[in-house]
């Protein structure tokens, strides 16, 4: 069986898997998965309620994410992100520049650029994807070395989103794929490109016992291995989304049972009346008001807008009402759903905010009450949700352009030597240097407030050690910034009493 997993697996070009079927028995993680059974644990050991650090829960969550995809608030969400993201994309830069101070730049340049740009078309994959990478957390693909053209080849993987790295010693040894049958398979580390940051560490309870050099029994203080995936947007708030998700439903067919509800009309028989002549009448009435409101005209391909309108508005019909039979007819009291649709939308406008806030989008800028620039300007947890999306797609492509170059030359390249130039300066950076400058005039306001106050205490102070004093205030103001030692030290403490000495005589 294993040699058939490992056959189905070649013909996809995986050519380096390390060992199939890795996370389960028999391996089967679709319908029946292993999700569940043999251990996996879908629940915290301390409490009920569910973890989502447990690779199970985040198998299963990367499931029902998908549905999410379709909802107008989920989706307008995702596409502010791209909307400021795309802005940002260089034109005509070389990807990846070397530092000017590196010996080997041009070589270096000349081995990674080729790969990411021709090769890989890495630009248009970050575009194309980026829905996936802000979404899904990242976004993977498979790539291989031809010896034939000397050139790496892209192929699409069944599942690109759900790709876990496993990691030993800080370092990547291997990655999670899933089948498109649902297997879990490892393959080799320079086998998968990642584009996004792999942030989410995960907790093998699917099998725990398959890396780990311990016994079950054996304790331990160190762990052997990490796992991290990318984190998708609505993550760590699923059932929020979910809530929200399913109300809007619940709303949705309320709302069309509300429409569509028949009016219980009771009418008052004679005691004399028979069960059957009471039944007979009952039926006549019924039958005399539902045929002006047949559904087959609905539903049939002549029946116009007009004709619904001409049916909702002229659907009352008067009928002979003898012995006053049909003038007690009385409505039964059906505001039971109307209530509840009233309580539905107002209880949904707050939790449309709530989602809102998680992801970092200010309601003015959803609502198209502000302007992009103005939102990103006005909002810190907006500027930092952007920029951590640009840095993560960044670094993603350096550490791709690290193994390439490892694998060419077997050589490791510091990662500080290298730039990525995919994006352009973001109104982000602009923002944040704009705050760090109005920091650091602070500081520079609060150091000149000191030592203006040290100097007149110094001067005017007589049974104050002036050197000492001096030195005190020195010390206290590196507890705020180490570097004042750069401009603040014994001699210059000296030389300005000496000054304020020559100055007072």
């Amino acid at each position: 069986m294993f040699e058939n997993l490992r056959e189905s697996i070649r013909t996809f070009s995986f050519q380096t898997v390390l060992k199939g079927n890795i996370l389960s028995s028999p391996g089967s993680f679709g319908t029946n998965s292993v999700l569940g059974v043999n251990g996996a644990k879908t629940n915290s050991p301390s409490s009920n309620m569910v973890s989502n650090k447990y690779m199970s829960t985040y198998y299963n969550k990367m499931r029902e994410i998908k549905d999410y995809e379709v909802n107008d608030l989920t989706n307008s969400i995702v596409n502010i992100y791209i909307d400021f993201i795309n802005s940002y994309f260089n034109k005509d830069v070389d990807l990846i520049t070397v530092n000017d101070n590196v010996d080997s730049k041009s070589e270096i340049e000349g081995i990674i650029n080729p790969v990411l740009t021709t090769d890989l078309d890495i630009v248009q994959e970050v575009k194309d994807h980026l829905w996936d990478i802000i979404f899904e957390g990242s976004y993977c693909f498979r790539k291989e070395w031809d010896p034939n053209t000397r050139k790496y080849i892209k192929r699409y993987l069944q599942n690109p989103h759900n790709v876990v790295t496993v990691k030993k010693n800080r370092k990547i040894n291997s990655h999670l794929v899933v089948s498109k049958l649902g297997k879990i398979f490892e393959v080799q580390p320079d086998s998968i490109v990642r584009l996004g940051k792999a942030d989410l560490s995960l907790i093998n309870d699917i099998n725990p016992e398959y890396y780990s050099t311990h016994k079950d029994d054996e304790d331990t203080l160190v762990k052997d291995d990490e796992m991290v995936a990318g984190t998708p947007l609505y993550y760590n708030i699923a059932q929020k989304v979910k809530e929200y998700l399913l109300k809007e439903q619940i709303l949705s067919l309320l709302s069309i049972k509300d429409l569509i509800q028949p009016l219980l009309l009771l009418i008052r028989m004679d005691k004399n009346t028979s069960i059957d002549e009471g039944n007979r009448l009952a039926l006549n009435v019924e039958n005399m008001i539902n045929k002006y409101s047949d559904i087959s005209s609905i539903i049939g391909s002549n029946f116009s807008i007009n004709s619904l309108i001409d049916s909702l508005m002229n659907n009352i019909r008067v009928i002979p009402d003898y012995h006053s039979a049909v003038g007690d007819m009385n409505n039964i009291d059906l505001s039971k759903i109307t209530n509840k649709i009233q309580e539905i939308e107002s209880s949904q406008d707050n939790k449309k905010e709530g989602i809102m806030n998680s992801a970092s989008i200010p309601r003015a800028l959803y609502n198209g009450e502000s302007t992009k620039w103005d939102a990103v300007k006005s909002s810190q947890k907006l500027n930092n949700r952007i920029q951590s999306y640009v840095n993560g797609i960044s670094d993603s492509i350096k550490l791709e352009a690290i193994n390439i170059y490892y694998e060419r030359t077997g050589k490791w390249l510091d990662p500080s030597i290298l730039t990525v130039n995919l994006f352009k300066k973001t109104e982000v950076d602009y923002t944040q240097a704009i705050t760090n400058t109005e920091i650091i005039g602070q500081i520079v306001d609060g150091v000149q407030r000191v030592l203006v106050g040290a100097q007149q205490t110094i001067t005017e102070v007589r049974i104050i050690d002036p050197e000492k004093f001096g030195k005190y205030v020195s010390t206290q103001l590196k507890e705020v910034d180490p570097t004042i030692s750069d401009f603040i030290n014994d001699d210059t403490i000296k030389n300005g009493i000496a000054a304020m000495s020559k100055q007072s005589e």
